[in-house]
């Protein structure tokens, strides 16, 4: 068998296989990986499923006597894509297994947008999805799964931007930028990080370039304004009325919540809950070593891990830019923790940035490829439903005996 056979058929694999363990991670789970979140969610989708329009209960816990009001307070992507999909299987399929599928849908997605990034090694990249933000995430019915797919394109799409000359970028950028705000109106961040790329390309005389940013933020930009014009309409604010946050923390507090994100954002295996747990900190610990020994074989490295690499420069632009955006925002108005959610954006393109920039090392790879798919797949395995398969096992175990 060739080895870019081999290639594929492991990718098939492994993708497979998380599939599998998503599955069973919300077939076992009490809530099925139902937040208050993804309940507003599904009811936003029953009800265009239900010719009502798009409109949410006004408050938490609902029931089917609370009173509902047009859907402004997050963006409507969505639940708009949870209704189509219950559409097109004419009703056989439940609001929350289309949440799963298009949650399914969008982690195929992005490993097509891998494959034609890389190629045939594309599984090393998606080796990612095996850590515990990943699972967790695409366990959820959120938006961010589809979110995280169409960064992953802007950012394919910028990429290629810089050789080849596509006169229809400008339509690909806007579509995606548009879909990106109606996701999440996070999605404005890259608004902005591409405005700035548009002046950088502008200063570095490949005005072409900017013109095609230029001419995509300003017919994405018109759209945003619109839908906000539109909730303005229906609910006398921007995004659907004033919102209640925490109150605001102290800087040092703000820093140590920063810093605790950050430090369970670059944990793969697991989160740290302020416990001494013995099987986190074996895990936190073989993490270091794999770090300590990618660090020690740099040495056959034949050129800059980093430097003039096309694929980090953009990829870890897209994550730091959001990142720091994300941080202002947050210290300004206090909402969301900073946790494996939020931090989902940067997380995903940061590490996807790191394991493609080893796959181009191609000696690097060879020495290392083996210990870091080994690895990742051990977060795999120990972010299983440990405790319903061990009751299983013992129950078969009891059968036999």
């Amino acid at each position: 068998m060739k080895i870019s056979h081999k290639n594929h058929l492991f990718g098939a694999v492994i993708f497979v296989i998380i599939a599998m363990v998503l599955w069973l991670r919300i077939a076992v789970e009490a809530t099925h990986y139902i937040s208050p979140d993804s309940e507003f969610y599904l009811r936003v989708a029953e009800n265009l499923l239900a010719g009502k329009g798009l409109v949410a209960p006004y408050t938490y816990p609902f029931s089917d006597a609370t009173k509902e009001i047009y859907f402004a307070a997050w963006a409507p992507g969505y639940p708009v894509f949870i209704a189509f999909l219950c559409w097109l299987s004419v009703g056989s399929v439940s609001v929350i297994v289309a949440s799963k599928l298009i949650n399914l849908m969008a982690l195929a997605g992005i490993y097509w947008l891998l494959y034609k990034w890389v190629g045939h090694r594309a599984w090393f990249p998606f080796l990612y999805f095996c850590s515990f933000g990943m699972l967790e995430v695409y366990s959820y019915s959120w938006s961010e799964p589809v979110f995280l797919f169409f960064v992953v394109l802007l950012a394919y799409q910028i990429k290629r931007s810089r050789y080849n000359q596509d006169k229809w970028l400008f339509i690909k950028v806007t579509g995606i930028l548009i879909i990106l705000f109606l996701i999440r109106y996070a999605g404005l961040v890259y608004y902005i990080g591409l405005s700035l790329l548009m002046f950088f390309a502008f200063f570095r005389n490949r005005k072409k370039l900017a013109l095609h940013y230029l001419t995509a933020l300003s017919i994405s930009s018109i759209v945003a304004l619109a839908y906000f014009y539109n909730n303005y309409l229906q609910m006398g604010a921007y995004t659907g009325g004033e919102r209640v946050f925490p109150e605001q923390v102290s800087d040092l507090g703000f820093i140590g919540d920063l810093g605790y994100g950050l430090f369970n954002a670059f944990s793969i295996a697991r989160n740290f809950y302020f416990e001494f747990e013995i099987f986190y900190f074996s895990l936190l610990a073989l993490q270091l070593i794999l770090v300590a020994f990618l660090v020690v074989e740099r040495r056959i490295l034949q050129r800059p891990f980093i430097k003039n690499n096309d694929d980090v420069c953009v990829l870890w632009g897209s994550a730091i830019f959001y990142l720091l955006l994300i941080i202002i925002l947050r210290r300004l108005s206090p909402f969301d923790p900073f946790d494996y959610r939020i931090l989902s954006p940067f997380m995903l393109t940061f590490f996807l940035a790191v394991f493609i920039a080893i796959l181009r090392q191609e000696a690097f790879f060879q020495k290392t490829y083996k210990w870091i798919t080994a690895f990742m797949l051990l977060s795999l395995v120990m972010n299983l439903p440990k405790a319903f398969l061990y009751e299983k096992l013992q129950t078969l175990i009891s059968h036999v005996i």
